[in-house]
């Protein structure tokens, strides 16, 4: 028991090709229960790195080796182990720079500047700064009214290969 800190995204298994949500606790960091993303800054001493760890498959079960890409102190991409090995991590861009922005302006434009907003190649994730409630863009009329009564909304990301949005919620029961 005791605090860790979790790591979150998304990961093709190396067996089946299915792709599923993987969380990774660690007590590697603050352990301050920080929730990290890609794009997020998770390591203050600006060092480049890969963080090693194993996730099941929840479709075929078999293990996967995963690496995590750490590059100036920012998660800046998920990798098969195996790959990560043949990456010089030097050679990463944080995010910022990869994106040039264009991730930042488009959902600006969409939920407006009171948010905190990290950006990658392939989603783009926000952490909500304000009450959650406060979150209006046009998406918020799909979100099934009993939804909205019973869960908080935690997280808004953007797929920029498929373009579709997701929310991410957690339960209003511990209120």
């Amino acid at each position: 028991m005791g605090l860790f800190d979790t790591f979150w995204g998304d990961f093709k298994c190396q067996n089946c090709g299915e792709v599923f949500r993987f969380e990774e606790q660690t007590k590697e960091y603050d352990r301050s229960l920080n929730n990290y993303y890609i794009g997020d800054y998770v390591d203050k001493g600006n060092k480049n790195y890969f963080f090693d760890f194993v996730q099941e498959c929840p479709k075929c079960k078999v293990n996967n080796d995963i690496s995590v890409a750490i590059r100036r102190g920012q998660y800046v991409g998920v990798y098969p182990s195996k790959e990560a090995r043949n990456i010089n991590i030097l050679e990463l861009d944080n995010i910022s720079k990869r994106t040039g922005g264009k991730g930042d302006k488009m959902m600006k434009q969409l939920l407006g500047d009171f948010l905190n907003i990290t950006t990658a190649d392939d989603h783009f994730f926000i952490n909500v700064q304000k009450k959650r409630e406060q979150i209006y863009f046009g998406y918020n009329n799909e979100i099934p009214e009993e939804v909205k009564e019973k869960y908080y909304i935690e997280g808004i990301y953007l797929d920029f290969a498929s373009e579709a949005l997701g929310i991410e919620v957690s339960d209003k029961a511990g209120e």
